[in-house]
């Protein structure tokens, strides 16, 4: 397994790789986004570490010219960061670019090394396949950002909309579109996107947090419930995992 690391820390770069060259594992770095680029177009790694603000090309930047080449439709992504943060803007990678798993900085190696090895276990075992939208399906997934980011809430609906038409299985689109029908107060669309999103990933684990969070706010305790479990059992991340547990703990 081939892996790259981008960050500008030389020492941090160094840690990381020890670490996983002592696993077997493959690993080159770089401090800089053209140097990552530079060994990004030698070969797809099979999984690529980034920090979320790398020098000359920042790491969500190449995130999204991976995300847009089929040629890495087999990279995982791991996207660490100490200023990006939070579930939401895990979630948002997460939908929009098909990233692996957002580190919040700083992190322990043990941490990382949970991830790494989640990934190399799902590629030995083929148990996930990274999906690439078609590139009409992620040109409008963009222009919906691009649109809500400019407060025109209804043309990013619209574009999220005929994204789904032309790809069925955006599961990204169609998370998105909850998210802006949110924004707009259309609770109960937004629930029917999110519910899509669920039925055509039924291991969609950020569908199944967002229901459960608006069905429990709602009064829905059983529905919450359920989802609530649902999500434990796909949740990417041990902490995570965690706090979700002792909140459903809550709930019984």
């Amino acid at each position: 397994m081939r892996v790259l690391i981008g960050d500008e820390d030389e020492q941090l770069c160094g840690l990381v790789q020890r670490l996983l060259r002592s696993k077997g594992l493959v690993a080159e770095s770089a401090q800089r986004g053209m140097a990552l680029l530079s060994l990004l177009s030698e070969t797809p790694p099979d999984l690529l570490i980034v920090d979320a603000l790398l020098p000359e090309v920042g790491g969500i930047e190449i995130v999204e010219k991976l995300a847009a080449n089929p040629r890495f439709g087999r990279t995982a992504v791991i996207v660490t960061s100490d200023l990006l943060c939070g579930w939401r803007m895990d979630a948002d990678l997460r939908e929009v670019y098909g990233v692996s798993a957002l580190l919040e900085k700083p992190f322990k190696l043990n941490q990382l090394w949970q991830l790494v090895e989640r990934e190399a276990a799902r590629r030995a075992g083929r148990a996930v396949t990274v999906r690439r939208l078609p590139a009409r399906a992620y040109r409008a997934g963009r222009e919906a950002l691009e649109r809500a980011q400019c407060g025109d809430l209804e043309g990013g609906i619209e574009a999220c909309r005929a994204g789904i038409q032309d790809d069925p299985y955006a599961v990204q689109l169609r998370l998105e579109l909850g998210s802006l029908l949110l924004r707009r107060g259309a609770l109960f669309p937004a629930l029917a996107a999110f519910e899509e999103a669920l039925r055509v990933d039924p291991a969609c684990f950020a569908a199944m947090r967002t229901l459960a969070a608006l069905y429990e706010e709602r009064g829905l305790r059983h529905r919450a419930t359920d989802l609530w479990q649902r999500a434990l059992a796909h949740c990417p991340d041990e902490a995570l995992a965690a706090r979700l547990r002792k909140h459903l703990l809550s709930l019984l």
